[in-house]
């Protein structure tokens, strides 16, 4: 396997499609073409784990927290950041990170959060919007319509959620004026002609476009055939992928017991937990918010889903007062903890997709953090 085939099978894993906007993902270091049999998978690339992955000849590591997140106008081994990267491109290490992909993926660091706590009735809390998709318009001739729809359905057009093969046609009139020079299909140069033909729609995802155009341009019998190209808004619509998780309790717990059971199930040592004010503040919990990581930026959304509490990674203090004063109680099992074990996940996954492939979790990995 390359590089290259590596991130094929990532993609199915977690597509870079749910990645934020702000997000370093995809390939940081690194060579394409080069052989991917030995992947290491971390959180983070310290010093520490930089170590490892080049003692162990490792090929790839797929690090969780990117590096080079802000641009850097330098790589020097003498000062810090540079040096992890100036180590790992000297012994031929690339580094892959599909991060906020990861987490919003189908099995991905929020869901499995959600998993280890027994959440049931599992949804996004905000859905990942639709993938990217065009339509195309395109009049043909009636004993040419199967021709060119068949064509596009085997270029990838016409798949809708879990149909493929969808289209819709119209029956119509064409018109057109062949000037000198042009050697029309049906009809004479020269003289306006008017011909039965269909007009036919058929959606492709847009990294498709020009494969199905293509397809469309060699099945068609007019020498100019009319094809016209719109974009598709991308919609929400409900997914199993998207930002944090929403799910329910078996059975209502106190927000001391969903505290304790998240340290237990996520291997915490540091986990805080914070009630709301009275006199919600023994509220039973059912519905839990999920956000793995820093929480804060879907704390609103967690408090809008009429959530009973939210389990994180960190929250800083003033996130802390709102959620406390909107109702909500808090769990924060500390970043590491809410994201490290989804790694060693990612390797059994991969694994399991790929059994030629060796693919483990960082062995050397820990949390830089611990209680007294």
């Amino acid at each position: 396997m390359t590089v290259a085939q590596l991130m094929e099978l990532l993609e199915q894993v977690a597509p870079l499609r749910l990645a934020e906007s702000w997000d370093n993902v995809g390939l940081i270091l690194g060579d394409p073409a080069a052989p991917a049999s030995k992947v290491m998978t971390c959180l983070t690339l310290s010093p520490d784990v930089a170590d490892e992955a080049i003692s162990e000849k490792t090929d790839v590591v797929i690090s969780h927290h990117p590096i080079l997140f802000r641009s850097a106008k330098t790589i020097r081994a003498d000062q810090p950041g540079g040096d992890i990267v100036w180590k790992l491109a000297r012994a031929g290490v690339a580094v892959i990170s599909h991060h906020t992909a990861w987490d919003g993926a189908s099995g991905g660091a929020n869901d499995y959060i959600a998993n280890k706590l027994g959440l049931i009735d599992l949804e996004p809390i905000s859905p990942a919007p639709g993938r990217e998709c065009v339509k195309f318009i395109v009049f043909v001739a009636d004993d040419n319509l199967e021709a060119v729809r068949s064509a596009a359905f085997h270029a990838g057009a016409g798949q809708i959620g879990n149909y493929r093969e969808c289209s819709f046609s119209t029956p119509g009139t064409g018109t057109f004026y062949g000037m000198k020079g042009t050697q029309p299909t049906v009809g004479q140069v020269g003289i306006r002609e008017s011909a039965s033909e269909h007009r036919l729609e058929i959606v492709a995802f847009k990294h498709l476009q020009n494969q199905v155009l293509s397809a469309i341009k060699q099945a068609h019998s007019y020498e100019e055939p009319a094809i016209d190209v719109y974009p598709l808004a991308a919609v929400a619509t409900k997914s199993e992928t998207g930002v944090g998780r929403v799910g329910k309790l078996p059975a209502a717990l106190t927000t001391r017991e969903l505290a304790r059971l998240a340290s237990v199930r996520l291997q915490s040592s540091a986990t805080q937990f914070g009630l709301p004010m009275p006199p919600f503040s023994e509220k039973p919990i059912l519905k839990v918010a999920i956000a793995c990581g820093a929480g804060d930026d879907l704390l609103d959304l967690a408090i809008r889903s009429g959530s009973d509490a939210m389990v994180t990674g960190e929250l800083r203090f003033h996130s802390l007062l709102k959620a406390r004063d909107a109702g909500l109680a808090t769990v924060m099992v500390g970043h590491y903890a809410s994201e490290r074990l989804s790694m060693d996940s990612m390797a059994e996954l991969l694994n399991k997709k790929c059994p030629d492939l060796n693919v483990w979790a960082s062995r050397k990995e820990s949390a830089p953090a611990m209680n007294l």
